[in-house]
């Protein structure tokens, strides 16, 4: 896991409904976050054998939302990938960039104003827009 993911994920599942949106396989990544002893905090997960259009087509996102039942006002992507933040803004939903992934402080810019360090730092963005 990416540093303070963990922390992050049990954070957020006190402040939201938790999915995962991955360009990787679904039944891997289910496998892997069961591993990790997570997946219980997540509602769905939609890997690339479950779209169409893969990210950065916004379909993931709008069909993970459309299994929470939920609308794209007040949803957040966490997304270390210009990708991530391309298919939250297509999407309608707000982009964090994480820059302790694959990506570089300005190439997540280029697609979002909201950047954090790290998952836990984007949880903690979220949590201060509800308060």
């Amino acid at each position: 896991m990416l540093p303070f993911a963990r922390e992050a994920i049990e954070q957020a599942s006190y402040l939201a409904t938790l999915g995962v949106v991955t360009t990787k396989t679904a039944r891997y990544s289910e496998e892997l976050l069961e591993h990790l002893g997570v997946m219980h905090h997540f509602k769905v997960l939609i890997g690339r054998e479950s779209v169409t259009h893969p990210k950065p087509h916004p379909e993931p996102i709008l069909k993970a939302l459309q299994a929470l039942n939920r609308p794209t006002t007040n949803t957040w992507m966490i997304g270390d990938t210009p990708m991530d933040l391309l298919s939250a803004k297509e999407a309608g939903v707000e982009g964090i960039g994480v820059l302790c992934g694959y990506s570089t402080h300005a190439e997540l810019l280029a697609h979002t104003k909201h950047i954090a360090l790290h998952a836990l730092d984007a949880v903690k963005l979220v949590g201060r827009h509800y308060r």
